[in-house]
């Protein structure tokens, strides 16, 4: 094992401790000194019990630092590397990885595996990722090379930026010319956006409840900003929409998992329309439809990290952001300490930052430790 630093959830509150221990690489394994790591919706849902978890647990799953150690069988992939961290591991010879459904694999969001040790306990990773720990153990398939942009920005690609890059490609298929609207403009809104742009849409339009997001959503491809007014009936959104849409929407892409967004979303596409699901509502909420509706081609899809191929988009994603294609830095609204970390939740909960990041030490690799 060797010592590290992070932050652990033991159920109650976030634990900042110079006390985690994590395993040495084995066999395609590779450790990496996380430097960055964003917090994600997710990571919240982790803490409330929207998503629960068993704790102790080390949460975290947009990480960005510099390879440490390696593992035998390792090619690709060497001691130095600056690398962004992907969450998925999928099998790639199961049914669903065969078909190219790799968020589908049984295997790609992890088992709830422990490789940490804290207070003589096993402690659980997330997603397979934690980088809320300084040093973490993932398998090497998850790393994509990163030099030439700030890890600040670049840990943000494991969630938040291949998330709105994937539904919008993946999930959505937005084509050239599509009518795109995007409802939720934070982390993952704002890529979405700014991918939809990427694939040539012929008009963006963002939704928020919260108006100060307009001044956001336009630097990241939105062509107009609506204001959801929080007392507003679906009826009365959907048709705000509609008349900003200037016609026929192609693709609503819903991101905030609220159920009155998400209801929205269902009902703003035309026939051959799709609404791609991608924020996580809280257990047991629901949404309804008329069927109908789906008889000339509508479509309703869901999706976890926008689908993606973790080992084509994560790599493209970064080529994207060194060509420009893709503006990650103004994503990041704020850099905190990992001492902070619990003022970076709170800054996140509040919900007027893009995304908030948390910086750990520059210190050297971890000791071995019995």
């Amino acid at each position: 094992m060797t010592a590290t630093r992070g932050a652990v959830w033991d159920g109650r509150r976030l634990v900042v401790t110079d006390e985690l221990e994590v395993r040495e690489p084995g066999p395609g394994d590779a450790s990496v000194a996380v430097r960055a790591s964003g917090i994600c919706h997710s990571d919240l849902n982790a803490m409330d019990g929207t998503s629960p978890v068993p704790n102790p647990v080390v949460l975290g799953h947009e990480g960005a630092g510099t390879v440490v150690a390696v593992g035998d069988g390792v090619d690709g992939i060497a001691v130095g590397d600056e690398v962004v961290v992907g969450s998925m591991t999928p099998c790639r010879v199961c049914r669903a990885c065969r078909a190219g459904r790799f968020s589908d694999c049984p295997d790609a969001f992890g088992h709830g595996d422990a490789p940490f040790r804290w207070r003589g306990e096993p402690v659980r990773s997330y997603a397979n990722v934690s980088s809320f720990a300084g040093t973490i153990t993932v398998r090497a398939s998850q790393l994509v090379p990163c030099s030439g942009l700030a890890l600040e920005a670049a840990a943000l690609v494991g969630c938040a930026v291949s998330t709105g890059y994937g539904v919008v490609r993946n999930v959505a298929r937005v084509a050239a010319g599509d009518t795109v609207v995007v409802l939720g403009i934070g982390g993952i809104g704002v890529n979405a956006l700014q991918t939809a742009r990427l694939q040539g849409a012929g008009r963006v339009v963002a939704v928020d409840v919260d108006p100060s997001k307009e001044a956001v959503a336009l630097a990241f491809g939105a062509d107009v900003f609506v204001e959801a007014p929080r007392s507003a009936s679906t009826s009365a959104v959907v048709e705000l929409v509609r008349r900003a849409a200037g016609g026929s929407v192609d693709a609503a892409v819903e991101c905030s998992g609220a159920p009155s967004a998400i209801q929205a979303a269902i009902e703003l596409p035309g026939p051959g329309g799709i609404t791609a699901l991608v924020g996580i509502p809280r257990a047991g909420s629901h949404a309804t439809f008329d069927v109908q509706h789906l008889l000339r081609g509508r479509r309703i899809a869901g999706s976890l990290n926008g689908a993606i191929d973790p080992a084509r988009d994560l790599a493209a994603i970064v080529d994207h952001a060194r060509r420009g294609d893709l503006e990650l830095a103004s994503q990041v609204s704020h850099v905190w300490p990992l001492d902070d970390i619990e003022e970076a939740v709170d800054a996140v909960r509040d919900g007027g930052i893009i995304r908030a990041v948390v910086e750990h030490s520059a210190a050297p690799y971890g000791v071995s430790v019995a």
